[in-house]
């Protein structure tokens, strides 16, 4: 049975991190990172929320392909609306996978430090896209608002498992997601 896993958090969490590996270890599982389509979308950077509608309508369709051909999807995305997760719901629900939510969290300072860590070392497009937004956003403030909204939700989506980053290597983080899928396999 295919997989569709769902990594949330806040920019510099380790979703894609997490997504890499899984892609690793994993053959012909997709790393499906709406923020990089974001950045193959004419003009993004001006159109951003519009930009980010079509991005994640065309990732609903990689994914539903991808599914239907029996492999693996991982989604690094932070997702902070209650309709785009109810609507990946419904993917995983038509397309018969295994459906796994996860929810990465880390201190805000910590957050932060990675954040403008990985922005001087030349980020992927995807990380400079998610800089430039929340730059506009307003930063580290921003940073601190997008964990309280995720917090919330989070006690909403019952499903959703948390896994905290602060203190864990990437690969340490990616085993505890691994874990917990295993585990729930076996039930």
């Amino acid at each position: 049975m295919a997989r569709f896993i769902l990594l949330n958090g806040a920019p510099a969490a380790g979703k894609s991190t997490i997504a890499e590996l899984y892609v690793r270890d994993h053959p012909l599982s997709l790393n499906l990172d709406i923020d990089r389509i974001r950045t193959l979308i004419g003009c993004w950077e001006q159109n951003a929320d519009q930009a980010g509608l079509i991005a994640r309508r065309l990732a609903v369709a990689m994914a539903a392909e991808q599914l239907a051909a029996g492999h693996d999807v991982v989604i690094p995305q932070l997702v902070g609306r209650m309709g785009f997760l109810e609507e990946l719901d419904a993917l995983a629900e038509a397309s018969g996978s295994a459906r796994y939510e996860f929810v990465l969290t880390a201190h805000p300072v910590t957050l932060m430090a990675r954040f403008e860590q990985r922005s001087a070392e030349g980020a992927r497009p995807e990380h400079i896209a998610a800089q430039r937004l929340v730059e506009r956003g307003g930063g580290a403030r921003l940073l601190q608002a997008t964990c309280e909204q995720l917090a919330d939700l989070t006690n909403l989506r019952p499903q959703a498992e948390e896994v905290n980053t602060s203190d864990q290597d990437p690969e340490g983080s990616y085993r505890q997601v691994m874990v917990h899928i295993h585990a729930n396999e076996k039930q």
